[in-house]
Formats: structure tokens, sequence, C-alpha cells
């Protein structure tokens, strides 16, 4: 059996999204099959938390950042540079 998963999110209406099973005019036409979340929130498999812009760890993946902030995320999430060096076939 898999652990419980703890997902981050700078996006607090995401997670009330997901927190509450109200159909809403503005959120009537995402399909049924996406509200897995509300089910594994439901099941306690799954803990949503708010976490603040400037600490999600994975944003150097998914967008561009000044220099300071990109380094200290790939540091937090344990990212290193490797060196690749060209092998000879002679």
């Amino acid at each position: 059996m898999v652990g419980l998963v703890n997902i981050k999110f700078d996006n607090s209406g995401c997670i009330d999204f997901a927190k509450n099973p109200v159909e809403h005019k503005r959120t009537k036409h995402i399909d049924i099959r996406y509200h897995f979340v509300r089910d594994a929130i439901t099941t306690n498999k799954v803990i949503l938390e708010h976490c603040q812009t400037d600490e999600m760890a994975a944003d150097p993946m998914t967008k561009e950042l000044a220099k300071v902030k990109h380094d200290k995320h790939v540091k937090t999430i344990g990212m290193c540079r490797l060196q690749v060096r060209a092998v000879s076939t002679s």
C-alpha cells in the first residue's frame, strides 16, 4: 500500500475547488473523470497544502526564474549539474 501523498499548491482556489464537492457555474465544464483528486481527499489518501509562491521548489522545471531563486530551488530539490565528456570511439 502506498503512503499518504502530500501535494503542495500555490493556488488556494485550486485547493478550495478540490475540497468542495459543490458544482458551480464556472466549474461545470470539468469532466467528472478529472475529479479523482476529490475522491482521494475524501478517502484520506491525499492531503492538499497551500505553499507560498516563493517556496515552490518545482518552479525551475516549469518557468524561467532569476538566478538566485533558481539556484535556491534547485538546491532544495537536490538537483545537480552533470558534466558529460565525449567518448572517443577510435
